[in-house]
């Protein structure tokens, strides 16, 4: 009887133990399930292209396909179907090297795109090992990535077109340097046998000439000499930017005092420059033309003798705002624009020795270094010229040219 009770309790231990594996078995199956489901859910849902292949290269399984194409057809297919023929041969290489290593693989090809044009696929092939630890399968993820590829190639086609564009400017300024050397020898020349023809002319005829005919030698005198500094500025605006660069350290205070030094002022006239220049790195010849176009301006076309200019500058930043202010007559609204183009004045040419290059050399100096220039004037309440100079050079700094 007791041996009985123990076999018993024995078969009742085991049938309770089989009862536990049976129901671990279940739960463990019933996980599964889910996981799977769960996996097959992220594949089928993911926007990239899965798919498996075996040795042979055939499909085993894929998340999507081609539109027209289904899931039957390219399962047992060739991968290398849907690849272009001038790639094919890396994507070989990509599979095997994971077969025979179970390193990871990647590669950029040209494959069939979602309606049957071609598409470039960014992919990455992996290893699927089995329980005995073989590679049976690669698992390729697949990413178009056409959009990319096409914007790559825009931008270098881009790059390209605007390497030949620079190549095509530099040489037509180098052409236009050229000349403008040319033109100002072929045009000085004449220019000087003017005026002596008229200095001789009025040496012989001393003594004979009216005050009206004197008059006339005087005016075309200064009608040579207004052509001499019309060939020189536009001389000077033609080699604005064709320079190397001399960054260095300056002093825009002294810079700007020795640029009103350089001025022959009237005592009655007062400029004044405010404090907080800064000292920054610039080419100095090129600020310093920029001031003295902008502050010869202020006094060439002030209608007093007592008339005042002002010079400040304010930290703006990643530049420099500085300005020169006049209390003069001011410029119509409608002028704003014009005064910056080449050969552009104001008054009469009779009234007006001005080149109308000044101002156009400004702007185009300024730009030059990456800046930019603003007015400021209403009729009868001055002028402000402000332009604004970048704190540190330009990578491909441009420079000035001695006027």
């Amino acid at each position: 009887y007791a041996q009985n009770r123990r076999a018993f309790a024995q078969l009742a231990s085991r049938r309770h133990e089989l009862h536990r594996e049976v129901a671990l078995h279940a739960e463990t199956e019933a996980a599964l399930r889910v996981s799977e489901a769960k996996w097959r859910s992220l594949v089928e849902n993911a926007p990239d292209i899965i798919f498996t292949v075996d040795p042979g290269r055939r499909i085993t399984f894929i998340n999507h396909t081609p539109p027209g194409l289904s899931t039957e057809e390219a399962l047992g297919t060739d991968v290398l179907e849907f690849v272009s023929p001038e790639d094919r041969g890396r994507v070989r290489e990509a599979i095997e090297k994971v077969f025979e290593s179970g390193e990871p693989a990647a590669y950029d090809a040209q494959a069939r795109g979602p309606h049957g044009e071609p598409a470039w696929y960014a992919t990455r092939v992996g290893p699927v090992q089995g329980d005995d630890g073989d590679i049976g399968e690669v698992m390729l993820i697949t990413r178009d990535v056409t959009a990319r590829v096409e914007a790559q190639e825009r931008a270098k086609e881009s790059a390209r077109i605007q390497e030949r564009q620079s190549a095509h400017l530099q040489r037509v300024n180098e052409e236009l340097e050229q000349f403008a050397y040319v033109a100002s020898h072929d045009l000085k020349a004449p220019l000087r046998a003017v005026a002596n023809l008229a200095d001789w002319l009025e040496e012989d005829l001393a003594g004979r000439l009216s005050d009206d005919e004197r008059e006339k030698f005087t005016l075309l005198r200064a009608r040579v000499m207004r052509m001499h500094r019309l060939i020189e500025a536009l001389l000077a605006y033609s080699r604005a930017g064709h320079w190397a660069a001399r960054a260095e350290s300056v002093d825009v205070g002294d810079l700007v005092a020795e640029v009103i030094n350089s001025f022959a002022i009237p005592r009655e006239f007062s400029i004044q420059v405010g404090p907080g220049m800064p000292t920054l790195r610039a080419d100095r010849l090129c600020l310093g033309q920029v001031f003295a176009n902008l502050i010869g301006n202020a006094l060439k076309h002030h209608d007093r003798r007592d008339g005042h200019v002002w010079v400040s500058a304010t930290d703006a930043g990643a530049f420099y705002e500085f300005a020169v202010t006049d209390d003069g007559p001011g410029i119509e609204a409608t002028h704003h624009q014009q005064i910056f183009e080449l050969f552009s004045t104001l008054k009469p040419i009779e009234q007006d020795d001005s080149t109308g290059i000044g101002l156009a050399l400004v702007r185009k100096l300024v730009q030059n270094n990456n800046g930019w220039v603003t007015l400021e004037s209403t009729p009868g309440r001055g002028t402000t010229f402000r332009f604004f100079w970048p704190k540190i050079p330009p990578v491909a700094e441009t420079q000035a040219v001695e006027i």
